[in-house]
């Protein structure tokens, strides 16, 4: 019994380790962290709810010792006078405001949390917080981080203050990204990240390819059972990337947004049919001067109708927006065959009606 807990232990460990390493070289990782010191894009949305913000953020500088805690004395009689063992860490970093959907305010507070416990940690990723934040006054109070907001299209030096312990010199720090995850950041200055082996979606062959036919209007929300390709390769959901559906209710287009996981990265997006349903005809009759009339069911979504009608293997067609048509030019005698397709657009229309013959006897 132990060797099998065992056993299923060391499985259990094995997928784990080889979980993280599916996404280890993503620059950014916690496997991988960039280098502060770079400039480095991100989009920032700490919560499900904010808005989106591509940023960019670079630490030009990382003081601490002596010097530092002398000056962070002189910024405010009430900072905290360091332990022996004890060390003020000045930073100054650059933050640039790319661009956000809604061209709304950033708090730079938002991006360098520095007062929370876990934004900085140690070189075991274990969370250090600081022993204390400075109060930064004459030097450093117009651009305190804690003070500064920018909009998009600008950029602004900002500075923060910690007391860490000094075996503590060159921290990580973390941000929260979109999805839940963080960007991670090294102050270390001579850490160089590995380079990125992750693949862009956006830079290869991807295709989305349906498994069974286009989906027809319901009133709600349509999934169609797609596979993903990338070159002559099938990648696995939930694996490889993940999928959500947009504007799949309505006739007509639908989309789908496939996200790279593990070691794709990036997004790319397809667009699906959505079929009207088909009519019936519920009514056909003969009409003077070899002409029939045929009326059918309206059909949501549709924004015409052709209605197809043939003797022998001659086929014709008219077309009309209307619900109802006279098929005038016929033959006495002949026996016609007669059914109605919905359309949306040339690309998207409906399964034919059901058919409907007719013989001509005026």
């Amino acid at each position: 019994m132990k060797k099998v807990l065992l056993l299923l232990g060391m499985l259990v460990l094995s997928f784990i380790i080889f979980s993280n390493s599916a996404a280890a070289d993503e620059k950014g990782s916690r496997t991988n962290p960039f280098s502060a010191y770079d400039e480095n894009s991100i989009t920032l949305q700490r919560y499900d709810f904010d808005t989106p913000k591509k940023i960019k953020i670079q630490l030009l500088d990382l003081s601490f010792g002596g010097p530092v805690d002398s000056i962070i004395e002189s910024e405010n009689m009430f900072n905290r006078k360091p332990a022996s063992d004890e060390q003020w860490s000045l930073f100054k970093y650059k933050i640039t405001y790319v661009s956000s959907p809604k061209d709304e305010e950033l708090d730079l507070s938002d991006v360098i949390a520095y007062y929370a416990d876990d934004f900085y940690f140690d070189k075991n990723f274990r969370s250090v917080p600081p022993i204390d934040i400075a109060t930064l006054g004459d030097l450093y109070d117009s651009q305190n981080v804690m003070n500064l907001s920018i909009y998009p299209g600008s950029n602004t030096l900002a500075y923060t203050a910690a007391l860490f312990k000094k075996n503590n010199q060159y921290p990580y720090f973390r941000i929260k990204r979109a999805n839940g995850s963080y960007y991670w950041f090294s102050t270390d200055p001579s850490y160089k990240p590995k380079a990125d082996s992750s693949i862009n979606l956006s830079a290869i062959n991807l295709s989305a390819k349906m498994n069974g036919n286009s989906p027809t209007y319901t009133g709600k929300s349509v999934k169609p059972n797609v596979s993903i390709y990338a070159g002559q390769k099938k990648l696995k959901q939930n694996v490889d990337y993940k999928l959500k559906f947009a504007d799949n209710i309505e006739v007509g287009y639908g989309k789908i947004l496939v996200e790279g996981i593990g070691k794709y990265k990036g997004k790319k997006s397809f667009t699906f049919t959505i079929k009207p349903q088909k009519t019936t005809i519920y009514s056909i009759s003969n009409n003077k001067n070899k002409s029939i009339n045929v009326s059918w069911d309206y059909v949501f979504g549709a924004k015409n109708y052709k209605v197809f009608y043939k003797t022998g293997s001659k086929m014709k067609s008219l077309k009309t927006t209307k619900t109802s048509a006279t098929i005038k030019g016929l033959t006495k005698n002949k026996t016609y065959k007669v059914f109605i397709v919905s359309y949306y657009d040339s690309k998207v229309y409906s399964a034919n009606s059901n058919t409907k013959s007719i013989k001509i006897k005026k």
